[in-house]
Parts: C-alpha cells; structure tokens; sequence
C-alpha cells in the first residue's frame, strides 16, 4: 500500500512539535509529473539497452514499500522522527 500520511516529530530541550501531513495528497502531482516524464524516461532505458517495463515495476515496488517506513535521529541536542503510514 502507497503511504498516505506522514508523521514528522521534533523534540529539543526547549519543546517540541508534531506534524501529521497527507502524502496521499502528492500522488496525484507524482502521477502528472510520471506521465510526462515517461516517454523521455523510456527513450532513455531504450538506449541503455534496459527494459523500461522492469525499471516502471521497480519503481512501482519501491514506492509501495515506503509505507510503514520510521526514521528517527538522535543526538544531544534534538531528536527527529519521520513515520510513513
């Protein structure tokens, strides 16, 4: 399943904050810029004698895979935590 939101947390000594932002939002900008981009992207694989339809899956599994994704940052002076849901 694609992510559809992404929790980012911030935390220093002096506070911190939250935010929850709808990825889902950006598919359709990521699709739009796909379409346009895919003749040229083929042309491309074509010829560096790839299969364009094998680089499209992996791309498709890539993004596919993103979801359930943490990345946390530690250090003496803040800590970061980035959550794909």
């Amino acid at each position: 399943m694609m992510p559809v939101l992404a929790i980012v947390r911030i935390r220093h000594p002096r506070g911190g904050f939250a935010i929850w932002a709808p990825v889902i939002l950006l598919w359709p900008l990521v699709a739009a810029l796909g379409l346009v981009l895919s003749p040229v992207l083929t042309g491309i694989a074509l010829a560096k004698g790839r299969n364009p339809v094998a680089i499209a899956d992996g791309l498709r599994r890539l993004v596919f895979s993103l979801s359930g994704l943490v990345v946390e940052v530690e250090s003496p002076a803040a800590s970061v935590l980035v959550r794909l849901i």
